[in-house]
């Protein structure tokens, strides 16, 4: 099996999937009290400003760690397809033994898609990948679904990696790496520099725009309760979330950084908070205030922070990260540090998902 040499993470994609991870946590808070018939005064705030706007952000993300995956899987095995079948399987174990004692899980339908959408699509150019993604979420919009919404989004996160991985990642021969090294090196910081810019600008437009319809949608699914339209509403609050979120930790690059252990621990974290939402019920169902969802939530992801950045600074996976790939490559995988490291990063970072 090749071993390929360590590579940094993509650092931006950790942080978001670690906010998504924090404002799923409080959705999941809120709506396990929900399920025990307890009605609250954040209802509202919660139906309208966090209830699915953070799942579509990490249904994307999920075929973004596909697809980054599956380079990483072909760079190791000849048999990057059978590797990356195992992930999606020992994922849906992990939503089978979690689902026995919360009927909320997602894993193992994620799974499941995954294995439906994902593996498919692998073999298929990224842009029809992006094309097929794109009609199924309009689909979900029509029939005011949203699982085909996690679909469509799976297809568009993978689609839109693999493309930018093909743009950004040609075959060349020997000679012409030799001969391109020189001035890629040279002229890396001001692409890099520029490409920043250009992203900025970009999210400065994208933000006020998606929160602008994120506003009208909503208030047209008050007045309606149309099933399309919340799903509308919440896949452009998604957008506006993520982008404001980003165009944050640009100018903020600590803040990127608090929820970039998160990211790296997001199965850990997922499944943790049941068990402390399965703990906390009988407070959460008698307080009728909502000031036990919130005061559950705020401690169970700063605990998180915390816990996720003591545990990367000694180990290289977080622990069910850790059995996930583990049980996913069946070979032997050294958990402790071992010393690489990305260097713009407090805690060690050896290599790509």
């Amino acid at each position: 099996m090749i071993r390929p040499a360590p590579r940094s993470r993509i650092g931006e994609i950790d942080a978001l999937r670690g906010f998504a991870v924090c404002g799923m946590t409080v959705v999941n808070v809120w709506q396990n009290t929900l399920a025990h018939g307890r009605t609250t005064s954040i209802d509202w705030a919660m139906t309208n400003l966090a209830q699915s706007r953070f799942y579509p952000i990490f249904a994307c993300l999920f075929g973004v760690g596909f697809a980054l995956f599956l380079r990483s899987a072909k760079a190791r095995t000849a048999r990057p397809w059978l590797v990356a079948l195992a992930r999606l399987v020992v994922l849906a174990l992990f939503g089978a033994l979690h689902g026995a004692v919360n009927a909320g899980d997602v894993l193992l339908p994620y799974a499941l898609i995954g294995l439906l959408v994902l593996l498919p699509a692998g073999f298929l150019a990224p842009p029809v990948v992006i094309l097929v993604g794109t009609g199924i979420v309009a689909v979900s919009l029509t029939v005011g679904d949203p699982w085909p919404l996690i679909a469509g989004l799976f297809a568009l996160g993978a689609g839109a990696t693999a493309a930018v991985l093909k743009e950004t990642a040609p075959e060349k021969t020997a000679p012409q790496e030799a001969a391109q090294e020189a001035p890629q090196r040279a002229s890396g910081p001001a692409t890099g520099a520029g490409y920043g810019r250009a992203a900025r600008r970009t999210g400065y437009v994208i933000f006020p725009l998606a929160a602008s319809l994120t506003v009208v949608l909503t208030l047209r699914w008050n007045a309606s309760q149309t099933g399309g339209l919340y799903l509308a509403a919440a896949l452009s609050g998604a957008v506006a979330y993520a982008t404001g979120f980003l165009l944050l930790t640009r100018a903020i690059p600590a803040v990127g950084e608090i929820f970039r252990t998160l990211g790296r621990m997001a199965l850990t974290c997922y499944l943790t908070g049941t068990a402390v939402i399965l703990a906390t019920l009988p407070l959460l169902t008698a307080d009728e205030s909502g000031f036990t969802v919130v005061a559950v939530s705020v401690l169970t992801i700063a605990a998180q922070i915390v816990l996720t950045r003591w545990w990367l600074a000694r180990y290289r996976y977080g622990p069910l990260e850790w059995v996930w790939r583990r049980l996913t490559w069946w070979e032997p995988l050294p958990n402790r540090q071992n010393g690489n490291r990305d260097t713009r990063s407090p805690v060690p970072d050896p290599d790509l998902p």
